[in-house]
């Protein structure tokens, strides 16, 4: 049974702090690059890597950041996010950061991390979704946590 059968509009959360470590890592590994004056030595060829790392990473968080609005819809004894179905009893616990545009993350039972696909907030509606995600979860026995929390 569809508890909310319009859903919520969502989106992936913004990796601003994300890209902007990694263009700072990037930014010095490329300062210390340039004032050695010796391109053989082996860290060089190390900051060769580290950069190509950095802007593989840049790239995909870049990637992630752009990628097309998604709804979610809370079922009776599951929930439905970007595709996927997941059933109330594989959910551990439900993490909200921040109070301005807060994130929320779904951390799934044998999880470390909150799986970057299944974090998100809210685009509209905001107020009402995350009221509606806290009863939903009240009514599954499922803990909601206003805490920060790392995904992967």
């Amino acid at each position: 049974m569809v508890l909310d059968d319009k859903g919520y509009k969502v989106s992936h959360p913004s990796q601003l702090p994300t890209l902007i470590s990694i263009g700072f890592s990037t930014a010095l590994i490329i300062y210390s690059l340039i004032k050695s004056n010796d391109y053989t030595h082996f860290l060089s060829y190390f900051s060769y890597i580290a950069i190509t790392i950095c802007l593989t990473g840049m790239g995909l968080t870049l990637y992630r950041s752009f990628k097309k609005p998604f709804k979610i819809k809370l079922h009776r004894e599951s929930l439905f996010l970007n595709g996927m179905t997941i059933k109330a009893e594989n959910i551990k616990a439900i993490y909200i950061m921040g109070y301005f545009k807060p994130v929320i993350g779904i951390k799934t039972t044998g999880e470390f991390m909150v799986p970057f696909k299944l974090s998100f907030r809210y685009l509209e509606e905001e107020i009402q979704g995350i009221t509606a995600i806290k009863a939903w979860a009240k009514e599954n026995q499922i803990k909601v946590t206003l805490q920060g929390f790392m995904t992967k």
